[in-house]
């Protein structure tokens, strides 16, 4: 895995009155090199899927926290700001979206 920083594209609304953000960054790290396949941290493939196996899928996530989310909540707060502070728009006329991990 290789990991940089996010990158993020976004666009503006005015149809339905104030201005909104859409951002949608791209996760740091990416899964697999010549594929766009991106995750927000490293997952133990494996070890997911042998819990599948032996829990079910419904627990699968349960109970974990992953190293790094910490890191991960600050990546996606400084797009927050950086697109707050260019557009000088307010926090709640700012959505995030996606599809990662």
């Amino acid at each position: 895995s290789s990991s940089s920083s996010p990158s993020s594209s976004s666009s503006s609304s005015g149809s339905f009155g104030a201005a909104m953000r859409f951002i949608i960054p791209q996760a740091p790290i990416q899964l697999q090199p010549g594929m766009e396949s991106y995750a927000w941290w490293d997952l133990d493939v494996t070890a997911l899927m042998t819990k599948a196996i032996t829990n079910g899928p419904d627990g699968l996530f349960s109970g974990q926290t992953p190293e790094a989310l910490e890191h991960t909540t600050n990546l996606l707060k400084s797009i927050i700001e950086v697109e707050r502070e260019q557009f000088r728009i307010p926090y709640h006329r700012i959505a995030i979206g996606g599809f990662s991990q």
